[in-house]
């Protein structure tokens, strides 16, 4: 899930785990934030000491709670050299 990702770290969303389904709240919010299966991200911060993760979204900030960003799953794509 996306709590146990690094800052840095490029990833494309596999998965959103079928418990974000009981609230359409989440799913309406992972929708138009684009954050879907088949999307590339960016984790831009992981926050432990306020349970947040920003990831960068099509060029767009957005960030999310633990209680959501630990339904979200991703692959880990490989790093560009800089």
């Amino acid at each position: 899930p996306l709590t146990r990702t690094k800052a840095g770290m490029r990833l494309v969303i596999r998965r959103i785990h079928e418990f974000a389904e009981d609230d359409e709240n989440v799913l309406v919010f992972l929708e138009e934030n684009h954050i879907e299966p088949g999307q590339e991200i960016t984790v831009e911060e992981v926050l432990d000491f306020n349970q947040t993760v920003k990831v960068l979204v099509l060029g767009r900030e957005v960030s999310l709670g633990f209680a959501v960003a630990r339904y979200v799953y991703g692959e880990p794509l490989p790093q560009t050299p800089e």
